[in-house]
């Protein structure tokens, strides 16, 4: 990737652009193509990323603590220790993601999300996960032809 220098003092950081550690704090990226983007250690908290392509993005240790993610593509996105607290799921696609380290809390919707593959799942945080109501655990996610149960291994006993 070819490396953009602005001038001398310029804070890309805060600029709204896209990048490691990029404060994009509530930023409007909806839809947007981030595919392979470089975001580790970037702020999303509170982003609006419903529908946005992450495919293999590195999102290592990024805040993303209440975004929305709602149908957004994760597959094999690396999100080890990012910071996942209060976020919305709801049919987003983390088949193959790295969850490694991952912060797992308060999740808000999670009807219809695909953990298929996923990678780094702490027991806890599966056990977390398979607790939530049947209504979201037997969701469908039509893209992925999967409910998040099946893609999580929740076991009902």
């Amino acid at each position: 990737f070819p490396v953009t220098i602005g001038p001398e003092g310029y804070d890309y950081r805060n600029s709204g652009a896209v990048g490691p550690k990029a404060n994009l704090n509530g930023a409007y990226l909806n839809t947007a193509n981030l595919r392979g983007a470089d975001l580790q250690g970037a702020n999303l908290r509170g982003a609006y990323l419903s529908g946005v392509d992450l495919t293999g993005a590195n999102l290592a240790g990024a805040a993303l603590s209440g975004a929305n993610l709602q149908r957004a593509s994760l597959t094999g996105a690396y999100l080890r220790n990012a910071r996942l607290v209060g976020v919305e799921l709801q049919f987003a696609d983390l088949r193959g993601a790295d969850l490694t380290g991952a912060s797992l809390e308060q999740i808000q919707h999670l009807e219809g999300a695909d953990f298929s593959y996923v990678e780094g799942l702490s027991d806890s945080d599966r056990a977390y996960l398979c607790s939530r109501s049947s209504q979201e655990l037997g969701t469908w996610n039509p893209f992925t032809r999967s409910n998040t149960a099946q893609s999580l291994g929740c076991s009902f006993g």
